[in-house]
C-alpha cells in the first residue's frame, strides 16, 4: 500500500512567474529575521546545545529555502540540473551572507563556520529531495 501518492507530473507549460517564486520570497524574508533575532531572544537549553539543535535548525532551514526556490524551474525545465545548480550556489551564499550579517549587524551574534556547513548540507539535500520527487511523479505518471 503507497500512502505516499504524487500527482502525475505535467511540467508547467510557460517559464514560471513571479508569482511562483512568492513562497519562497516569503519565506526567505522569515528566515531573515529569524537568523538576525538577536541571540537573547532564544531560547536557552543545555540540552539543545549538547545535539548542536542550533545545527539542526540550519540544515532544515536551508533544506526547506533551496526546495522552495527551485521547486518552480525544476517543474518547468525537462533537465534541471543546471537550474539546481545555480539555486543551491544562491542559498549557499544567501547562507554565508548571513553568518557574515550576524557577526557585523547584530550585537550578540556571531560568525560560525559550523552553521555554513549545515546551511550547504541542507541545501544538498532540498536540492536532491527535489530531483527524488521529480523522478517519482514521472515514473508515477508513465
Amino acid at each position: 500500500m503507497n500512502f505516499f501518492k504524487l500527482p502525475p507530473f505535467k511540467p508547467i507549460p510557460k517559464k514560471p512567474g513571479l508569482y511562483a517564486y512568492l513562497p519562497a520570497i516569503i519565506y526567505m524574508i522569515f528566515v531573515t529575521v529569524l537568523l538576525l533575532m538577536p541571540a537573547s531572544d532564544l531560547p536557552k537549553n543545555p540540552f539543545l546545545e549538547l545535539i548542536y539543535f542550533d545545527k539542526w535548525i540550519h540544515f532544515c532551514i536551508f533544506c526547506m529555502l533551496c526546495f522552495l526556490w527551485a521547486l518552480p524551474g525544476v517543474r518547468y525545465f525537462k533537465h534541471p540540473v543546471r537550474h539546481l545548480i545555480i539555486i543551491a550556489a544562491f542559498c549557499t551564499a544567501y547562507g554565508i551572507i548571513t553568518e557574515y550579517a550576524q557577526k557585523n549587524l547584530t550585537i550578540d551574534r556571531s560568525f560560525d563556520q559550523a552553521d555554513i556547513i549545515a546551511d550547504a548540507s541542507g541545501v544538498v539535500l532540498g536540492c536532491i529531495a527535489l530531483l527524488y520527487l521529480k523522478k517519482k511523479a514521472i515514473s508515477i505518471s508513465h
